[in-house]
């Protein structure tokens, strides 16, 4: 289940995003701060959700970003803490988050780049997401370059997969 977020959950968000597990596989590499955490709360460009589990504790966070009513287009992030992963939070959540931007925002097409090592790269692929090119040494981090995928899913391949 998802929620909106709230400013009180900030700070449990900056702390796992800040976890090196979560961390390795977003695309900016330095720990983030209380300003920066806040700033990105704030951003307009953007609707965030946190992940519930049963019993109503947060165990991750979904957002949508970039959102182009023109196009009618955006981009999905998600982040799982490590200690919940593979208990099927994430494809609830990402299926919630899908049904708000395909029906609640009137979206026509969701993306995302996952750095190319990324294991929930083939999950996205089980959920109906499509791979549509690699960027070769898209990203620095770590002292290295990384290859990111581009992946992608559209309104009538969502209501497709159910």
């Amino acid at each position: 289940m998802i929620r909106p977020m709230e400013k009180k959950d900030l700070e449990w968000v900056r702390i796992n995003r800040n976890d090196p597990e979560c961390r390795k596989w977003f695309r900016q590499a330095k720990m983030l701060t209380q300003e920066e955490q806040e700033k990105w709360f704030n951003d307009t460009d953007m609707v965030s959700f946190v992940v519930l589990d049963n019993d109503g504790d947060r165990v991750g966070v979904v957002s949508l970003s970039h959102l182009d009513n023109i196009a009618r287009k955006c981009e999905f992030s998600i982040m799982i803490i490590p200690e919940k992963r593979n208990e099927g939070y994430g494809y609830g959540a990402m299926r919630e988050l899908l049904g708000v931007a395909f029906n609640d925002l009137n979206m026509n097409q969701v993306y995302s780049d996952v750095f190319e090592h990324n294991p929930a790269l083939e999950k996205y692929c089980k959920w109906g997401f499509k791979k549509y090119g690699k960027l070769p040494q898209w990203y620095w981090k770590d002292g290295k370059y990384i290859d990111s995928v581009i992946i992608s899913i559209t309104k009538d391949e969502f209501n497709s997969v159910k």
